[in-house]
């Protein structure tokens, strides 16, 4: 009986002490980080990070790399890089090019692979051999076809946005008549991804309109301002937020107008300047701070104008040249200076006109060219010397034409691309290219649809895309092309 019981004591002894070293080794294997009572994994695992280099980046531009769908690295300069976020060990990785620098095309090298023994040391190594190469787009002189939009238009607006998509918004439709007016404006908007040659349908506009202006915003929002409905002149502004879709109100311009501009400031305000408002002309102009959504006085233009060009100089300052006051086309240019909100007079254009387009050159001079006036449609550029506030001759258009489009698109020769527009009788497929260096034009290829009053936009990749417009017979076009 006592050999029994002593038994039994050792026995209970043993198994305390078992019970308590389990219990030891759970506490410590928690406190490690590893797989305890609840199941959790092992954090301790060694970690490591995902990296390579980047060569061929242009001075100035940047790339945004984008790994396992969850995070992106933006990247100013060549050499080395590493994501933020290191993996795990035998944890696969997929490295892509986000967003490519502006004209150039980057491609990835050994961008997808598995975390592993690299040098058959038995640990795992940093990945450090991914290579993004970026070369610079070389154009073919053709147009080639793009995906068409859900809705022909013209006289719309369209913005690039921050993510590489393009987002058109507004514009002239076909006429629906509903029983008591006809309806001439839409108010839908459509995302276009250039990658998947896709369009989609975004959120609407509160109010239909054309001849409005659209403005990318630092906070990646986009302002659009004015325009009309055929019956109202808009003095309200919209915002779209890209992240949501959807629009909201952006407050409202002291004064309605159409055929203004609406500049980008290095301050982040927008700057509205000029446009009618059916009878009146507005010289009054305008600034949208984004930070309190607010409207305020930017003082006046010395002459009421619209049909004109704002282009932001490497100075800061804006320029506004030439334009319209109705039947008598100008040939006057104004500064607009942010840091004292005033206006002062630079040099006359050697020809007046309106509705012509206006190009920032790699040197800083503007180049302004075709348009109307009182003579007619112009084959007519000049050029404007921010330092000495002059004028010169830059050459003729081998085509006059109007409500063209102009795109900076060849980089870093800075050639200038016009599109498109009309005449008396025709719309034009036609294309030519400005070369400063020669300061020269010649013709390149031909779109495949005649169009005016489309929109041109210089995409992530270095191509660039015209969308929608008029054509021949008051055509309403959904079609779309690159160059």
């Amino acid at each position: 009986m006592k050999n029994n019981a002593l038994h039994s004591s050792l026995t209970n002894i043993k198994n305390q002490f078992q019970n308590i070293g389990a219990m030891a080794l759970l506490l410590a294997l928690a406190a490690c980080g590893g797989a305890g009572i609840n199941g959790n994994a092992d954090s301790s695992a060694a970690i490591y990070s995902i990296g390579g280099k980047v060569s061929g980046l242009v001075e100035g531009e940047k790339i945004v790399l984008e790994k396992n769908q969850t995070e992106t690295l933006t990247i100013t300069s060549n050499g080395s890089f590493n994501f933020e976020t290191k993996e795990k060990d035998a944890s696969e990785y997929h490295t892509k090019v986000h967003r490519h620098p502006s004209r150039h095309h980057c491609s990835v090298k050994h961008g997808t692979g598995k975390v592993k023994d690299r040098d058959d040391d038995g640990d795992s190594d940093d990945v450090d051999d991914i290579h993004v190469i970026c070369e610079p787009i070389i154009h073919n002189g053709l147009f080639s076809p793009a995906a068409d939009m859900l809705t022909a238009r013209h006289s719309h607006a369209a913005t690039l946005l921050n993510d590489g998509n393009v987002l058109v918004v507004g514009g002239s439709a076909t006429p629906v008549f509903d029983g008591t007016r006809w309806h001439l404006a839409t108010g839908s908007s459509e995302l276009y991804n250039p990658t998947a040659n896709t369009w989609s349908v975004t959120g609407r506009l509160a109010n239909a309109r054309y001849n409005h202006t659209a403005t990318l915003l630092a906070n990646s929002k986009v302002l659009v301002t004015g325009g009309s409905n055929a019956y109202t002149y808009f003095s309200n502004a919209e915002l779209f937020d890209p992240a949501t879709g959807t629009w909201s109100s952006a407050g409202s311009m002291n004064i309605a107008r159409i055929y203004h501009s609406a500049t980008l400031l290095p301050n982040g305000k927008v700057l509205v300047v000029g446009g009618t408002y059916g009878l009146g002309l507005a010289a009054e102009a305008e600034l949208y701070d984004p930070v309190s959504n607010t409207w305020s006085s930017a003082g006046s233009l010395a002459t009421a104008r619209f049909h004109h060009t704002a282009t932001v100089l490497a100075n800061g300052k804006v320029l506004i040249a030439a334009g319209a006051q109705g039947t008598p086309t100008l040939a006057s240019a104004e500064l607009y200076d942010p840091l004292n909100n005033t206006w002062t007079s630079t040099g006359n254009l050697t020809t007046a006109r309106a509705g012509h387009s206006a190009s920032l050159l790699p040197n800083g001079n503007i180049l302004v060219a075709a348009g109307n006036n009182n003579l007619g449609i112009l084959a007519s550029a000049e050029m404007y010397d921010p330092v000495t506030g002059t004028w010169s001759a830059a050459g003729s258009l081998v085509t006059p034409r109007l409500g063209h489009t102009a795109t900076s698109i060849l980089f870093p020769t800075g050639k200038i691309l016009v599109a498109g527009g009309y005449n008396q009788t025709q719309y034009f497929a036609s294309a030519e290219l400005y070369d400063p260096a020669t300061n020269t034009w010649s013709i390149t290829g031909s779109m495949a649809s005649a169009r005016s009053h489309h929109t041109a936009t210089l995409l992530p990749s270095g191509r660039m895309i015209v969308i929608g417009g008029i054509s021949n017979g008051l055509q309403y076009l959904s079609s779309a092309e690159t160059y």
